[in-house]
């Protein structure tokens, strides 16, 4: 509560700050200063069920596992919570089918292939959508539903792994520091505090993010088998392209489009 009042004195925040003053000016009011704020800052997506008997997933912003309430604030999906909303959709005897709704950029290795696992293993009709972004670890996840659709404009694939480090030793050199690293094991902490890579630890993280990449490919060619290998290496496509080279079922303007062709179909 305190740091939402320093924000909007004037601190970083990384919402509106007039939607926030809003927010705790009715709180105030009402006395539910706690639940509302709670309600604003935290929002949660909840999944649904619609008529025809479809549960609704959403799956949006940098997904990860583990995620803070301020990283959930900024949009992020914890994908532990996703995992635990589609068990909550099988549980319902009312779902007959599962759709996500995706828009999202991708995000950690950490928990991507479980999910990704997770949806192929639904015994239930399955059916993902992104009318603007289904990128790398959305995209891991996203293709392992039954249909894929996306709208002709969205960004689709960017099937790659990637890692970025800084090293200082150079820099480090230049201003007279010279960085001293005592370990057991050759391969123990790489770069640490800056210090570079040596040649043989520089390849075994290439041969790591290799193996993550191969096991992305692995993946999207376990539901997605009429797609090309030689897509696959962290290109990104129109849903339009990425129809025509089999890595989406079929195109659809919207979600509601989307999921009218799913119930039908499914």
């Amino acid at each position: 509560m305190k740091c939402i009042i320093e924000g909007l004195s004037g601190a970083p925040m990384l919402c509106d700050p007039i939607k926030a003053a809003n927010h705790l000016k009715y709180a105030e009011k009402y006395g539910v200063i706690d639940g509302v704020l709670d309600m604003f800052f935290n929002p949660v997506v909840k999944p649904y069920v619609t008529q025809g008997g479809t549960g609704v997933v959403q799956l949006s912003g940098f997904l990860a596992m583990g995620l803070t309430k301020f990283e959930k604030m900024t949009g992020a999906s914890d994908m532990g919570e996703i995992g635990e909303q589609i068990d909550e959709l099988l549980a319902n005897p009312a779902v007959k089918r599962i759709a996500f709704e995706i828009d999202s950029p991708g995000g950690t290795v950490v928990g991507t292939p479980e999910l990704a696992d997770k949806i192929a293993s639904i015994p239930l009709p399955t059916m993902s959508y992104a009318r603007k972004l289904m990128a790398s670890g959305a995209y891991y996840t996203g293709s392992q539903a039954d249909y894929v659709y996306a709208s002709p404009s969205a960004v689709v694939g960017s099937i790659g792994v990637i890692a970025v480090d800084e090293s200082y030793e150079e820099a480090f050199k230049n201003m007279g520091i010279k960085v001293e690293v005592f370990r057991a094991g050759k391969y123990k902490s790489p770069n640490i505090g800056g210090e570079g890579y040596t040649d043989e630890q520089r390849e075994m993280e290439n041969e790591t993010i290799e193996a993550m990449h191969e096991e992305f490919k692995e993946t999207v060619l376990r539901k997605r088998s009429m797609a090309s290998r030689d897509d696959m290496e962290g290109q990104v496509f129109t849903g339009r392209e990425a129809a025509s080279k089999n890595l989406i079922t079929g195109l659809a303007s919207s979600f509601a489009e989307a999921l009218v062709a799913f119930e039908q179909d499914a």
